[in-house]
Order: structure tokens, then C-alpha cells, then sequence
């Protein structure tokens, strides 16, 4: 659950909010973490982990111990890692200029400066472990020892925002006692536990909030690394057990598919991150159950978390922006990787971090491809061979599912159509997101924090996303701020094969209509066929948008008219620049920003075409839009989308359209594709080409597609037969085995 609007007092941008602050182009969520992990991320022994305090360790342990810190100084003074000494160099330089902060006396709790002084302190007192100069100490001392003086939990700015930002802070300060233990004095240390530390934990402790909010997963957070440090059980089994605790989110909160349950790449991680820190300072702190392994009694694991997104990222490693997400994310932002790195003997830790930069952050003391001093091992990537996501219901189409897919120009497609994801999920039910050459084509993402009105009035609404507005309405999900009440579609078919991937989904709880996409991926381009079906009359707009280098849509069409798009409300409101044009058969629409995309439209009598401009974002360029209106009781947009760099190559044509099922022929440079889909489960019919009779496809099943190749044809799907116009033809194969054919007179002829 995020900050309700009515609490916002200040202007803040949509990383801000969310949890990320920018800070000189920093995110303040990677600061903490990367703080926080400088020592965890160092060559120590796997260590049993729990919950439970074990009385007596030695400081520091909270996130690294003696022997780590060995480690560390072995890395950086002896070995002279080249990585190692780069990120310690970097937060040397950073300490020193923490030494020149004016520190108050006693100063009490606001989150900015709690924010800017725990960061300082962390690294003071980390500099102060690793080098035992003193000017360290007594700075981050100073630090420390002024909150402790002036802390009231009590106090408005503590409980802020559900104390998110206390939670997110509060650690820093803990792990800043760890560190500077053996300099405190004993009056010093009761000072800090007695006035700052354990009152700060019992504030968190007795606030009572949703189990299943991120939020809480920081309160965790916050309560468990105060109650190592204080070797106070009560605390730590707060942390571990309590409703809302670490076990009941991982119980509760991990979808099966192993992410987080709001649907969001942004709060996935936002939640991994103090979940895995949590898991960290218990490994540190010694105890007898591990939470890195821990299994919850539904199957859910931590580990989960981690490999969910390797499957979800496109070609250039960039994760989806659905819902409240800005879009920018990769797995290359990721420094929580590191701890998974460190605790799982896992390959595919290794390869993610390998690609990561070097130094992570500069707080990593690594050396190059390395963990815990040790070079990383030369793995072969993952293979992102996993296409349904249905914990949040998401399904990613590509080309290539083996490692060649990393680094390549694959095309991936994702179709959305799970659940809504909660207070942070948008009216946004089988939108669609293409990439291809290492860049995002037509994608989803939000491009307003939540101060700003145009997240409500454009971000959430069904029109700011790759899919069908009915009667210029969004679906449900989009009346307010945080609106929770969206709906969830329904998976209905997938298949994947060398030859193609396919999967169809519904939602019709969106509009109370039938509301249906199928989407197919064969090697080049899309096939994307949305079937809408009422009762009565209705206007259907579909919409794509995509960046454009010069912000001007190309199209077939000719004779476009400045226009009105006919609403005021549910983001038409926002679309600017809109000019119609009419359509007497199959039209095309280019976006062309290097990595181009241009999208072919069988046309249907009665189509309005709409180019216009729709929002980009505060300090983003405005993105080209087409939206093709259709006013029917019933309508099918059998669309093929055509990745390309230099120039389009594909020829479209019209192949079946019927109440039963949809298709369409492509013709490449050296290849000719047939496709036809049943709109329901399946169909037997048989789909003639209507610029051909001879040609045809018989279809018994849910799909049927023909590529032709040089001298072999190629078949997939539920087909009894065909006859397809092709000469010189040696092989012919369904599904992968070969079947027998005839040739005459320059067709070539399968089965009935």
C-alpha cells in the first residue's frame, strides 16, 4: 500500500514516492541497500541462520563480522583488487567528505536529515572499521549520538507516511551502533539503545498496518536489525513472525510464479530489498534457521523473488514498467543480486552480476566478475524459457527462449491480463508490449509521480495503455488514487514451439463484454488479433502507442483533418494534436526512432483512423499514438506488428475474418506465412485465401500456421490439411515431424 493521496504534502517525483529518491541521480532505496550491504557482500563463511538472538556475539555482526572485515581489508590493502580498491576508494573519498557535516548536538527524527546524516554515518563508521582512524568514529558518533539525545517516537515526522521512511532509515543507524560498538562507551551504548534504538523498534512493533504492504516489509526490516543488535528476541520474532512479519509475507505476498503480488517490477523489489537484508543480518546474527531457505507451508521461498525477474527481462535486460512502474528498470539496477550472489550457490547469480557495473554503486568491494573476492565462474546464461507468469498473469512471447536471447535483437511481445495488483495496479487488462534490437518499442509505464494529477488522469487510465477503450471508458481501476477495484482476466490458451508462440487471453469483466486477445510470435514480427463482442452497439477504440524520434506518426493513409477524439475525461482529455482519416483497405502506421516499429491494420468498413500525441511524462517527450475506432455491436482488429531498423519489409494481407475465427498472410523477403485462429477454444473450418481459392488451410483445432522457406514448408497448430501455393518444395513437417505431400501445377498439397 503506498502513500494515500490526501497525505501528500510535498511535491515529489514518482521515484520519490515510491520509495526511490532521487538524489543526485542516485536512488536513495539504492543508497540504504548498497550501504548496507558494503560489508555483507565481502568473503565470509556461510554462517546458520535465524531468527532467534544468540546472546554474547562479538560486534560488529550485524551485516559483516570479523572475519568478512579481514576479508575486506585483505581485498583492498593486501591483494589490491582492482574492484576492491576502486569501491573502497570511492567510499573513502565519500567519508572524508562526511567529515566536514555540521552534526547538531542533539537534532530529533526528520527524514531528510536523518536520511542524509545515517548514509554519512554508515560510511564514516565503515571507514573508521576498515582503516581505525579515529576521525571516523567520532564523527559517526556524533551522528548517532545526537538523534539518540534528540529522538521522540512520538513524534509526527516518525509516523510520516506509515513510517516508511522511518523504517527505511532506521536501519542505517543500527548498523552504525554495530559498527562503532567496541568505540562507544557503556553510557554512550545504553544512550543509543535506551533513547533511539528500542524505542524506535517498539513505535514499529505497535503500529498496526497492512500485513501485505511493502510498507511493512520495512517495518520488518527496521525491527529485526534493531533486535540483533540489541540481542532482543521479542524484536527479532516480531521481525520473523508476527502477521505481516518475514514468513507471513513470503507465505502471503510471493505469487506462485515468485513475484510480488502488486504486479509491479518497481515494488517487487522494493519489497525483496529489506526482505533479503533481513535474511541477512539473521545469517549474520547466527541462529538456527535459515531464512534464505526457508519454505513457506504454500511452496514460497525468498529465492523466488530472485529468479522471477531474470524470466520477466527483454533483451537489453530492461523489466516490464506494467502498473506502477516507470519502465527503466533492469536487472543491472539490481545490487540486491549481490546477496543472492553471496547465500545461493546459483549460476544464474553469477551471470547477472557479472553483467553489472563496476563497481556496483561503489559500495561493493568486489573484484571485477567476483563475489567475496573470488572471481565469478564462467556460467552460461539462464535460459529465459519461461513464457506464463501466472501468479500476476502476465505472458512473455520471444523468438529465441535459449542464452543466445541476451544481448541479441529478439523480438519479445508480453501480453498482461492477471490481476490488477492491488492499490498500485492500472485499468490496463490485455495491454501489449513489444521489444526488439535492444530497445522498447510499444511498452507500458508510468510517467507521473503520484503528486501530480496526470498519474490518476493519465497513467492509470485505460487509454495510456496498448489496448481497447469501449465507449471512451476505462475499465475498472481507474476512478481514484490507488484504486484497488480492477478486474482480473483469464488465461486460455498458450503454446510454444521452434516455429511459433501463441497465447490468448480474456477479461470480460473489464466492459461486461466479450473482450479477447490472441497473440502470436513467429520468427519477425507479431500477430495480434483482439475480438470484441456485445449485444448491443459499442465503440471500440484500439490503441498503440510507441516513442518516435520526431514525434510524427508515418502512415498509408493519406488525407488526415484536424479532429476531436470525442471525450473529456478518462485521459482523452490529455491526447493532443488528433487528426482523422478514413480507410478504403489494410493501412500501416510507422514509428521510426531507429529500433522502429510499424503496425498493419486489416481494415473493416466504417474504421476512423486517429493520429495524435499522447503524454510522456514530466521531462519526457510526448509519445505518437494511433487509435482506430470501430462503432459495432461486434469487431475484430487483426493487427501484425513489424519490428524493424532500416525499413519495413513485410506485405500484409487479408486472410480470414469471421465470427469463428481470425487470420491473416504475410509475405517476407524469403518467406510466406498463413495464420488463422479460432476466436474461442477451437474451430474446424476451412480458411481460403481470398485473393487465391486454390490456397487454403483447414483448421480443427485452436490455431493453424504455415511458413514457407525456401524448399520446405513448415506447419504448426491443429490442421487436417492444406494446399498452399509453393514450388520446388522437398520438406513439409507438422509439429516438427515430416508428413507426406504432393506438388501440381505450383501448389504443394498436405493431408485433406
Amino acid at each position: 500500500m503506498p502513500i494515500r493521496w490526501q497525505k501528500f504534502q510535498r511535491k515529489a517525483d514518482f521515484g520519490e514516492v515510491m520509495g526511490f529518491k532521487q538524489t543526485r541521480g542516485v536512488f536513495e532505496a539504492k543508497r540504504l541497500h548498497c550501504i548496507l550491504l558494503l560489508f555483507t557482500l565481502l568473503l565470509g563463511a556461510e554462517r546458520a541462520v535465524a531468527f532467534s538472538v544468540v546472546v554474547g556475539k562479538q560486534h560488529p555482526f550485524l551485516f559483516v563480522d570479523k572475519s568478512e572485515l579481514e576479508n575486506a581489508k585483505s581485498n583492498v590493502f593486501v591483494r589490491k583488487l582492482p574492484r576492491s580498491v576502486a569501491a573502497y576508494n570511492k567510499l573513502k573519498s565519500r567519508a572524508d567528505s562526511a567529515l566536514s557535516i555540521s552534526v547538531p548536538y542533539s537534532y530529533g527524527y526528520e527524514e531528510n536529515s536523518a536520511e542524509r546524516y545515517g548514509a554519512a554515518g554508515v560510511r564514516l563508521a565503515t571507514a573508521y572499521v576498515m582503516t581505525g582512524d579515529t576521525r571516523y568514529a567520532e564523527k559517526a558518533k556524533a551522528i548517532l549520538i545526537g538523534l539518540a539525545r534528540g529522538f521522540n517516537p512520538s513524534s509526527s515526522t516518525v509516523s510520516y507516511n506509515y513510517y516508511l521512511g522511518f523504517s527505511r532509515n532506521i536501519p542505517m543507524y543500527a548498523h552504525i551502533y554495530d559498527l562503532l560498538y567496541n568505540y562507544l562507551t557503556s553510557s554512550e551504548r545504553q544512550l543509543v539503545a535506551n533513547n533511539l534504538l528500542r524505542p524506535a523498534a517498539n513505535a514499529l512493533k505497535q503500529y498496526v498496518y497492512d500485513p501485505k504492504s511493502n510498507i511493512r516489509s520495512w517495518h520488518s526490516l527496521a525491527v529485526g536489525c534493531i533486535g540483533f543488535v540489541l540481542e532482543d528476541s521479542t524484536l527479532t520474532k516480531h521481525a520473523v513472525e508476527s502477521t505481516g512479519g518475514f514468513k507471513y509475507q513470503v507465505a502471503n505476498c510471493i505469487e506462485a510464479d515468485g513475484l510480488w503480488w502488486e504486479a509491479t517490477m518497481q515494488y517487487h523489489f522494493f519489497a525483496l530489498s529489506p526482505l533479503a537484508l533481513l535474511a541477512e543480518a539473521a545469517a549474520h546474527s547466527g541462529s538456527s534457521e535459515n531464512l534464505y531457505t526457508y519454505t513457506s507451508p504454500n511452496g514460497r521461498s525468498l529465492k523466488m523473488m530472485f529468479d522471477a525477474p531474470i524470466q520477466l527481462a527483454d533483451a537489453a535486460l530492461f523489466l516490464p514498467g506494467n502498473n506502477d512502474s516507470k519502465g527503466d528498470r533492469t536487472l543491472l539496477d539490481q545490487e540486491v543480486y549481490e546477496l543472492a550472489n553471496k547465500r545461493y550457490s546459483d549460476p544464474q547469480y553469477d551471470w547477472v552480476i557479472s553483467k553489472a557495473p563496476s563497481p556496483l554503486y561503489g559500495y561493493v568491494l568486489l573484484e571485477g566478475y567476483t563475489t567475496f573476492g573470488q572471481p565469478c565462474a564462467l556460467v552460461t546464461p539462464p535460459s529465459p524459457d519461461r513464457m506464463i507468469h501466472a501468479g500476476v498473469g502476465w505472458a512473455t512471447l520471444r523468438e529465441d527462449t535459449t542464452p543466445r536471447f541476451w544481448g541479441s535483437q529478439s523480438i519479445m511481445v508480453m501480453l498482461d491480463y492477471g490481476p490488477h495488483g492491488g492499490s498500485h495496479g492500472h485499468a490496463d487488462k490485455l495491454n501489449l508490449d513489444i521489444t526488439a534490437f535492444g530497445k522498447r518499442l510499444a511498452v507500458d509505464r508510468s510517467n507521473y509521480s503520484y503528486s501530480e494529477s496526470m498519474h490518476l488522469t493519465w497513467d492509470r487510465q485505460t487509454l495510456a495503455h496498448n489496448t481497447v477503450v469501449v465507449d471512451k471508458k476505462s475499465q475498472p481501476g481507474a476512478e481514484s488514487m490507488f484504486d484497488s477495484a480492477g478486474v482480473t482476466g483469464r488465461l486460455e490458451f498458450s503454446d510454444e514451439n521452434a516455429g511459433i508462440k501463441v497465447v490468448q487471453a480474456s477479461a470480460d469483466s473489464a466492459y461486461g463484454i466479450g473482450y479477447r486477445r490472441l497473440v502470436a510470435l513467429p520468427t519477425g514480427y507479431v500477430i495480434d488479433i483482439f475480438r470484441l463482442t456485445s449485444s448491443t452497439i459499442r465503440t471500440y477504440d484500439w490503441v498503440m502507442r510507441a516513442e518516435d524520434s520526431d514525434g510524427v506518426l508515418q502512415s498509408s493513409l493519406s488525407g488526415f483533418t484536424a479532429a476531436s477524439l470525442g471525450a473529456s475525461s478518462d485521459g482523452y482529455q490529455h491526447v493532443t494534436n488528433v487528426q482523422k482519416a478514413t480507410t478504403s483497405g489494410t493501412w500501416n502506421v510507422t514509428w521510426q526512432n531507429g529500433a522502429s516499429l510499424r503496425v498493419t491494420i486489416i481494415d473493416r468498413p466504417g474504421t476512423e483512423v486517429f493520429k495524435a500525441v499522447s503524454p510522456g511524462g514530466t521531462n519526457r517527450k510526448n509519445i505518437p499514438m494511433v487509435l482506430a475506432r470501430r462503432t459495432a455491436s461486434s469487431t475484430t482488429f487483426i493487427a501484425v506488428e513489424e519490428p524493424f531498423l532500416t525499413s519495413p519489409v513485410l506485405q500484409v494481407q487479408p486472410f480470414v475474418d469471421t465470427v469463428s475465427a481470425a487470420g491473416v498472410i504475410v509475405q517476407g523477403p524469403a518467406f510466406r506465412d498463413l495464420f488463422v485462429a479460432a476466436h474461442g477454444a477451437t474451430a474446424s473450418l476451412k480458411a481460403v485465401n481470398p485473393a487465391d481459392a486454390l490456397e487454403y488451410v483447414n483448421l480443427a483445432g485452436k490455431y493453424a500456421y504455415i511458413r514457407i522457406n525456401g524448399s520446405s514448408i513448415s506447419a504448426y497448430g491443429s490442421l487436417t490439411g492444406f494446399r498452399v501455393k509453393a514450388s520446388g518444395i522437398t520438406k513439409v513437417s507438422l509439429n516438427g515431424a515430416s508428413v507426406p505431400f504432393t506438388s501440381s501445377g505450383g501448389y504443394v498439397k498436405f493431408g485433406s
